[in-house]
């Protein structure tokens, strides 16, 4: 039996009709698609918290706007592509692209040149 032929079984025996089913579906996708509010932003890094908890961006093409993101246990770190630590990547001068939900950090991106 197909996948789809053991899913419309499934879902009869729940007494749930294949439309109900995939309207429900559509909402939870929906609902996860609006949790997730993750912006990302570039620039330079202008400076770097002594306990390197969070970091002043200037944020690029912007009228010298700068924004405090944090970092945390989650945070990963890239140095030209390839994973490293969070020393190596949060230097001062080096541009970054910041992946971030409410300027916390779920990823940051620097490069060397």
């Amino acid at each position: 039996m197909s996948g789809i032929t053991l899913t419309t079984c499934a879902i009869g025996l729940m007494g749930v009709t294949p439309e109900a089913f995939v309207q429900r579906a559509q909402e939870i996708l929906e609902t996860r698609a609006v949790a997730t509010d993750e912006k990302t932003i570039e620039g330079e890094i202008v400076k770097v918290e002594e306990d390197q908890a969070s970091f002043v961006l200037r944020i690029a093409g912007g009228e010298d706007e700068k924004i405090v993101i944090r970092v945390n246990d989650k945070t990963s770190f890239m140095l030209d592509d390839k994973p490293t630590t969070r020393a190596q990547a949060l230097v001062v001068g080096r541009r970054a692209k910041v992946t971030h939900e409410e300027r916390i950090a779920s990823r940051v991106a620097a490069f060397s040149e």
